[in-house]
């Protein structure tokens, strides 16, 4: 992060610690790209799921590839954005859909949880430590609507987001009674044709079903034990993948509301065809299921996923990541990832 971004992070967070008002306005900036320059998209600001995806990232990262030496750098960054999240986390903000900017989001508070911990770890913050449990009891006492967790403040209804309560962030278990009561609600309100939706009013595009959350779903079916559940979400996913190995943002929204579909498609061109975190969770939930055929106490791992299935070429050692081969399937990328902000 600049200097630019790092004043307006202390300057939040001094205003908050202040007893002041959040200005959505001034917050710190919600995207970059991949250059790491912020990103003028006129989306709205104030969303702070990524900041605590980062810190988990950073967190990972370092502990599965001995990288504390990043610290020497990132030290004073991790600092910047604990304490960002320990003052603003619990606020209403907008959510990880770019939407919603009045509600606190149970998803986006997941993050911030898995953020402040992995901020304790990483530094031995005990503030952001005990920030992080202030956070998974506000989750726990506020969050839930009867046996289950609820979208957020506003909304008592089901988000596929909900998932990330268990994984990655680990405010619950998977197998955690309110946890498998919230992955049977996703599943009896937000499939569509075996994929999974983002919540039930969801009108972008249609409001199809999206090959990232139903990966997500079926990681979340792996851990808890469900390997049949979770096979079906992997082929569910592998069937997606067109001719070029892309897999699209989501599936079917032109069948379900066909007006809502029209509407985007006239106003931003047809649904991104190949998006980066929709291959990255198929990949997630491949390696998972892999880990549950051969145990986790064993190096032996096969190659890859089905080459087949990600139309990819084999090649000696790993398999190469799928590759653009249409400069219009490009750019519409670019425009999606651009409009959308998408991590």
């Amino acid at each position: 992060m600049g200097g630019g971004s790092h004043r307006r992070h202390r300057t939040a967070t001094e205003r908050r610690l202040a007893g002041d008002p959040n200005i959505a306005s001034s917050m710190p900036p919600a995207r970059y790209t991949v250059e790491g320059t912020v990103e003028p998209d006129g989306w709205p600001n104030f969303q702070v799921d990524g900041y605590g995806t980062w810190l988990w990232s950073l967190s990972e990262h370092v502990g599965n590839w001995g990288a504390r030496s990043l610290l020497d750098d990132l030290g004073g960054s991790v600092d910047l954005v604990s304490a960002y999240l320990e003052a603003v986390g619990l606020d209403a903000c907008y959510d990880c859909w770019e939407e919603n900017g009045e509600a606190v989001h149970t998803s986006t508070l997941a993050c911030v949880y898995g953020g402040l911990s992995a901020a304790a770890a990483l530094l031995g913050r005990q503030t952001a430590a005990q920030k992080a449990e202030e956070v998974a009891e506000h989750i726990h006492s506020r969050m839930r609507i009867g046996s289950r967790f609820a979208k957020s403040s506003a909304n008592s209804g089901v988000d596929a987001s909900l998932l990330w309560l268990a994984l990655p962030f680990g405010v619950v278990s998977p197998a955690d009674p309110a946890m498998a009561a919230t992955a049977a609600a996703i599943e009896a309100e937000l499939l569509l044709e075996g994929g999974a939706r983002r919540y039930a009013a969801d009108r972008y595009y249609g409001g199809g079903a999206w090959p990232l959350l139903t990966a997500w779903l079926g990681w979340l079916r792996a851990r808890a034990g469900d390997l049949p559940g979770a096979q079906r979400c992997r082929s569910w996913v592998e069937q997606r993948f067109d001719g070029f190995g892309h897999l699209p943002e989501q599936v079917f929204g032109d069948r379900r509301d066909p007006d809502a579909y029209r509407t985007w498609v006239g106003r931003w061109g047809p649904p991104a065809a190949d998006l980066a975190w929709s291959h990255a969770m198929y990949f997630v939930l491949w390696d998972e299921l892999q880990r549950a055929v051969t145990g986790p106490s064993t190096n032996q791992r096969a190659a890859g996923p089905p080459l087949a299935t990600t139309g990819l070429v084999a090649r000696a050692g790993a398999p190469d990541p799928p590759k653009q081969t249409r400069q219009g399937t490009l750019d519409q990328t670019r425009g999606a990832q651009k409009r959308k902000g998408l991590k």
